[in-house]
């Protein structure tokens, strides 16, 4: 399965980046979103920070020039994607030591467990839908936590009604074409499984009117949607964006 998220991601480096653009059609303005959302809950956070997936850089580049973060360890599965980000954050800046890696995240994270590694902010983005195994991710993470740590996790969300659509129209066709399924996760999946793994949600936002197909049928109207309904979005949107800290702390 790591092989064909692997391959799927390289044949994406060129165009990944264009999500990010001036939004002129629905996914890009949820991809905006994303970014903003993120930079929000992650200017919470002080210290040192991993991120588990990298993309193609916008959202790490935008968290680490907030100021609070002093020191990053980068990975992706993509050597593409990590070359993309490490231009991303050398062209913005970044003061503080930033180190690069292509990593299997379950791999790496296991490594870090072993020689008591600890982050303070763990970036967690549009990942899980690819590898699934949410629990043991979940578990894995907090074990890296410094005291006063934080998880910074987005999904996706099946309690959406256009997520279900599409998964019912497009799963079975995805896997077949790209050697891996999606995995899908209700709100509900999300919580109940961080507090199995001893975590607990800390702030939590929600975005996205994700019209299914909308931008197929006009980039232009989806993009109008999308704005027109934010303040729908933000109570039951299909994006979620979560952070998560350990009980008690």
């Amino acid at each position: 399965m790591a092989e064909s998220v692997r391959d799927f991601f390289e044949h994406q480096v060129e165009s990944y980046a264009g999500n990010f653009g001036e939004p002129r059609d629905g996914n890009q303005y949820r991809f905006r979103r994303r970014l903003e959302l993120a930079v929000e809950l992650a200017g919470l956070c002080r210290g040192c920070m991993l991120e588990c997936a990298c993309g193609s850089g916008e959202i790490t580049a935008a968290i680490l020039s907030g100021g609070g973060i002093g020191s990053a360890v980068i990975r992706d599965i993509s050597e593409g994607m990590l070359a993309f980000t490490r231009r991303r954050v050398e062209e913005g800046g970044f003061a503080g030591k930033a180190d690069f890696a292509v990593a299997d995240v379950f791999g790496a994270l296991g490594e870090d467990a072993r020689m008591g590694k600890k982050y303070d902010l763990i970036v967690c983005l549009g990942l899980i839908a690819h590898t699934g195994r949410l629990g043991e991710l979940l578990r894995l993470q907090r074990e890296c936590l410094a005291p006063g740590g934080r998880i910074l996790l987005q999904s996706t969300l099946l309690d959406h009604p256009g997520t279900r659509l599409v998964k019912l129209l497009t799963a079975r066709r995805y896997e077949r074409q790209k050697g891996y399924a999606i995995s899908y996760f209700t709100d509900g999946d999300i919580r109940k499984t961080a507090e199995q793994c001893g975590l607990s949600v800390v702030a939590f936002r929600r975005y996205g009117v994700s019209i299914p197909f909308g931008d197929r049928l006009s980039g232009a109207m989806n993009l109008r949607a999308e704005k027109a309904l934010a303040s729908w979005g933000s109570r039951s949107g299909a994006e979620g964006l979560y952070l998560l800290g350990v009980q008690g702390d």
